[in-house]
């Protein structure tokens, strides 16, 4: 009888546990079952094995040339580590948090930010300084071409020279390059071109009423391409008096209007500087 006879007959009779056992008493027997065990135990093993690592490629650990169990222990190890870090940070924010805000760096930012407040602050001073420079260069410059009348009074030639400075300064602005005058309305202060006026025309303009003869009469820059006229004077005048005196007796005569009309205190101001142009274009008349 061959064995796989005996074989199928130990399958059709049920008896496989009964020659198992006998088997196993038998070095042939036993060398099977231990032979058979192994591959069992092997393959279980490495199916245990092969579970672990892609339990460690699914949480992102590489073994990078390890053994399972080495990974295992280092990554177990380093987490370990790091949960001591984590508890070390914990209570520093802890103590932190119990001790309030630090006021050195509160202090310390505090400072840092004044300091670009206060440098910020000063570009932008300087940026406006150097606008204004340019404006007066080009009132200064312009004025310096002109010849004033000899027999102005200095003092109210000067007066007028500031008033009129300090209002170019606050009436121009740049666009780009090109210096835009305005007018009281603030509207670009034109000429009888109808173009922006230029600082050399604007000042000349300015002061026409104080130049020497043969120097241009002006625009008013609150009219837009009209004649400079003889405006109206603040207080009560007999002007035809007055005609032929000179511009001494003329003075005295608006000093004293000033004063009879309660405007004493406003003597040598820009107001009275005015009504002194117009009185002298009057008596000129």
């Amino acid at each position: 009888m061959t064995w796989e006879e005996i074989e199928s007959q130990i399958k059709e009779g049920g008896f496989e546990d009964q020659a198992a056992i006998w088997a196993s008493g038998t070095n042939k027997g036993k060398e099977l079952t231990d032979n058979y065990s192994k591959v069992k135990i092997d393959s279980r093993t490495r199916e245990i094995y092969d579970s672990l690592d892609n339990d460690l490629r699914e949480v992102g650990i590489e073994k990078n040339g390890r053994k399972t169990y080495d990974a295992i222990k280092e990554e177990i190890v380093n987490l370990r580590d790091k949960n001591k870090q984590v508890d070390i940070l914990q209570s520093k924010i802890t103590e932190l948090e119990s001790k309030g805000v630090d006021e050195a760096l509160t202090a310390q930012i505090d400072s840092l930010t004044n300091e670009r407040n206060d440098f910020q602050n000063t570009i932008n001073e300087l940026k406006r300084e150097a606008v204004d420079n340019r404006k007066l260069t080009s009132f200064d410059s312009a004025l310096s071409g002109l010849e004033f009348k000899d027999d102005l009074p200095k003092d109210l030639l000067q007066l007028k020279i500031d008033s009129e400075r300090s209002k170019f300064l606050a009436k121009s602005e740049y666009e780009g390059d090109e210096l835009r005058i305005k007018n009281d309305n603030g509207e670009i202060w034109l000429n009888n071109e109808h173009r922006p006026i230029d600082a050399q025309t604007a000042v000349k303009d300015l002061f026409s009423a104080y130049l020497k003869t043969g120097e241009p009469k002006g625009v008013d820059p609150n009219i837009q391409g009209g004649a400079q006229g003889v405006s109206a004077l603040s207080v009560n005048l007999d002007i035809a008096t007055l005609k032929g005196k000179g511009l001494v007796s003329a003075t005295k005569a608006l000093e004293d209007a000033y004063i009879e009309s309660g405007k004493g205190a406003e003597l040598h101001t820009e107001a009275f500087m005015n009504d002194f142009i117009n009185l002298k274009q009057k008596i000129e008349l």
